[in-house]
């Protein structure tokens, strides 16, 4: 995985500095290949010519990924996002992210990921912008416990410094103008005047550098404290363990820095107690306040002085004195192991491959799926939508009615509806015109895009997009062997050619949703290894849930329905076309005249859903005196278990165009017998011959009418292929088209 970091110049003495530093070492060990952009000056030319580096760098080595080490950069990587459609991390430390800009926001906003250094500043964040919450990560602070660590004080650091018999109070920072007050040191210094008094032989050692620290020499003079506070400048690397191991106690009383500062961990790998500020937004007491040592008010020198002669004193909890106990606290959760644990699992993050899913429009059936795989965590979904019905109220002309779905439909997932330039929006071929998938695959950067079915002029045209730009194509139809071949004449000789010798062998890899399905890729020559099951599946745990939730027969309904207790309901969903043959069933249902009369005489026929057959079915039931014969009309989603959990068998007589069937998977969820005929997609995969329904032959209305009186008559053969329907529906789920998806992306290299 190549990883673009841009920073400011890394190896400069400072916090964020080596806290970088560490990051960009964590990830080549970790695998990645790490190329890095400096920021080496704060001047206009300087600043140019690192953001021009940055784009044409990005272009010229396409790197997976760019981690904006600060959220000032964030702009840039915005841009570069936009235009060349790579992804981005942001690392924020406290202070920088307390007012957001405007410009930033957006950039925020649009970052993969927000990699966080303290909890606080993560809350500062959401609270200015809600929707990153999800998006951030914990990557703190290490501490390298074989660099540091607890040993004798130097004898040489002594001497150098007059330290024989002294109390030694330690604080590492650099001395700035800018951060004299947030880091609370000359708060230390002047303290020290009292502290002296308590504490004769105390010194304070300020180890550190920078522009402010010829100030802090006048003030020492002034205060008169030359034999007790101590400015030793900048320490060598080499050295530093030996200066945290002469301290009695660590000082950092910050107001932006808190646990866990980069000093802090370090004093404490030394085995040394310390004592931090509470004010920070980076500040979490909850770690360390009463643990490893004290947090302060920085502004109430009282409670500093109290806190740091405490310490001296040995009046704190006795574990503050207890080296071994600090060093392994601060190990177990903040060393060098940890933190590349940590690293390691934000590269796997980075590394989630990133899908593009195109669907005509929100598929009711589809969109739990969606949601689920977006929420594992395991793909970075995008969906395309070419059209907006089921979202907005739409006539439908085969129900015949206004749609619009009622369960969300665009909850869960990212999303995007692509531009209709379609003057009649629909599902056929000419109704989805969405140029827009064009750029959106191309600066997608996918590794893969998944595509449903082949008639629609946006789907071939994102097929053609991807293929010039090398994006692996998925594809998922649905049509079953049976009925293609049923087909003839020289436009199917085309299609056969094109399907076998160019369409498909251009395909990366074909998902199945049955068997039938299945035969049809084999007909058309797709290998073996290319195929992945993804059954066509509905939400099952809805389904089932409201099983539960609705009983057994659902009483009420069949009362409101005047459908007798005892009644056998069969029951129809489907839109009321000629593709769906309801008149099969009708026509069946006469047939049982004899056992209505006879054996059973509450028997009940349910038509769920409208069309343009509904008024012939209406006039064939009356004109046949057929009674207790239900049209009930289109049900949306939220109202179609209460007729699934009122009946007691389930029909779908289905022709050519019956692709699967999925109220079939809706009626098995709520243990139902099935009928289906054999040109239901479903038929081979969901139905057991005579285990838990029966497969007719098309049109074949007298062998409908005999499985039909077979288990109205046969209480027992109900229940038992009630159980079995039940058992099957298990392995048609979700969880099985988020595992063939995952493994598809796995397989495509």
């Amino acid at each position: 995985m190549k990883i673009l970091f841009i920073a400011a110049d890394i190896n400069k003495i400072g916090g964020i500095e080596k806290y970088n530093r560490e990051f960009i070492d964590a990830l080549r060990e970790a695998g990645a290949d790490v190329f890095f952009i400096p920021l080496y000056g704060i001047k206009l030319f300087q600043k140019i010519s690192f953001i021009v580096r940055v784009f044409l760098e990005s272009f010229r080595k396409k790197p997976n990924i760019i981690c904006c080490s600060h959220i000032a950069f964030t702009p840039i990587c915005y841009f570069v996002k936009k235009i060349l459609g790579i992804e981005y991390t942001v690392n924020v430390y406290g202070i920088e992210v307390a007012n957001i800009p405007v410009l930033h926001k957006s950039a925020l906003k649009s970052a993969k990921f927000i990699i966080k250094l303290f909890d606080q500043t993560a809350q500062n964040i959401i609270r200015q912008i809600p929707e990153v919450a999800e998006r951030i990560l914990a990557l703190p602070n290490s501490v390298d416990g074989e660099r540091f660590y607890i040993k004798e004080k130097s004898q040489n650091l002594i001497k150098r410094h007059n330290l024989k018999d002294s109390k030694i109070i330690l604080t590492i920072c650099r001395l700035s103008y800018s951060e004299v007050d947030n880091k609370g040191y000359e708060k230390v210094v002047r303290a020290m005047s009292d502290i002296v008094k308590k504490i004769p032989n105390v010194k304070y050692l300020l180890v550190g550098g920078g522009n402010d620290a010829e100030r802090m020499k006048n003030l020492v003079k002034e205060l008169g404290l030359e034999n007790n506070v101590i400015l030793t400048g900048p320490a060598k690397d080499e050295e530093m363990v030996d200066y945290y191991n002469l301290a009695d106690v660590f000082i950092l009383p910050s107001k932006r820095e808190g646990f866990p500062a980069i000093v802090l961990l370090e004093a404490l790998a030394c085995g040394k107690p310390i004592i931090g500020g509470n004010q920070g937004e980076e500040y979490e007491k909850k770690n360390f306040d009463g643990k490893l040592g004290y947090t302060i008010n920085p502004d109430n020198q009282e409670e500093l002085k109290e806190a740091i002669i405490n310490v001296l004193k040995r009046k704190a909890p006795k574990k503050f004195f207890d080296p071994k106990f600090l060093r392994d606290s601060i190990l177990k959760e903040y060393s060098k192991v940890c933190h590349k644990e940590r690293v390691k699992d934000i590269l796997n993050l980075f590394k989630i491959p990133k899908l593009a899913i195109i669907m005509s429009h929100a598929i009711q059936y589809q969109v739990p799926l969606l949601r689920k795989l977006a929420f594992s965590e395991k793909v970075d979904l995008m969906v395309y939508f070419n059209w907006d019905f089921g979202v907005k109220e739409t006539y439908e002309s085969d129900f015949g009615v206004k749609v619009k779905w009622d369960i969300p439909i665009l909850d869960g997932y990212k999303h995007k509806f692509l531009k209709n330039f379609s003057l009649r929006p629909s599902s056929g071929f000419w109704g989805q015109l969405n140029f827009g998938i064009i750029s959106a695959l191309v600066r997608g950067r996918y590794k893969a895009v998944l595509i449903y079915g082949w008639n629609s002029f946006v789907n071939w045209l994102a097929f053609f997009t991807a293929l010039i730009i090398g994006t692996p194509v998925i594809l998922q139809g649905e049509s079953p062997l049976n009925q293609e071949l049923l087909k003839s004449g020289w436009k199917q000789k085309v299609k056969k050619f094109i399907f076998k010798k160019l369409f498909f062998p251009r395909i990366s890899s074909f998902l199945y949703i049955g068997e039938e399905n299945r035969k049809f890729y084999k007909y058309y020559g797709v290998p073996d290894e290319k195929l992945f099951f993804v059954p066509y599946a509905v939400d099952n745990e809805r389904y089932i849930t409201a099983k539960k939730e609705l009983g057994i027969k659902n009483y009420k309904l069949r009362e409101e329905l005047g459908i007798k207790k005892d009644a056998i309901v069969i029951l129809f969903v489907g839109k009321l076309i000629e593709k769906k043959r309801p008149f099969d069933l009708l026509k069946a249902y006469k047939n049982l005249e004899n056992i209505k009369t006879q054996e059973h005489k509450n028997i009940s026929l349910i038509f769920v859903g409208d069309g343009n057959l509904r008024r012939d079915l209406e006039n064939y039931a009356q004109s046949h005196n057929l009674k207790n014969v239900h049209f009930v009309g289109f049900k949306n989603q939220t109202e179609l278990p209460e007729y699934y959990a009122l009946s007691d068998i389930f029909v779908l007589p289905s022709g050519i165009g019956e692709t699967w069937g999925l109220v079939v998977n809706e009626a098995m969820c709520f243990s139902l017998p099935v009928i289906v005929s054999d040109m239901v997609g479903c038929a081979l995969d969901l139905i057991k011959e005579n285990q838990n329904g029966f497969i007719f032959p098309l049109g074949n209305i007298e062998k409908l009418a005999e499985y039909l009186k077979e288990l109205i008559l046969n209480e027992n053969k109900r229940k038992i292929f009630s159980e079995k329907s039940f058992e099957i529906i298990q392995n048609y789920s979700h969880k099985k088209d988020i595992e063939g998806i995952l493994e598809v992306l796995r397989y495509i290299k």
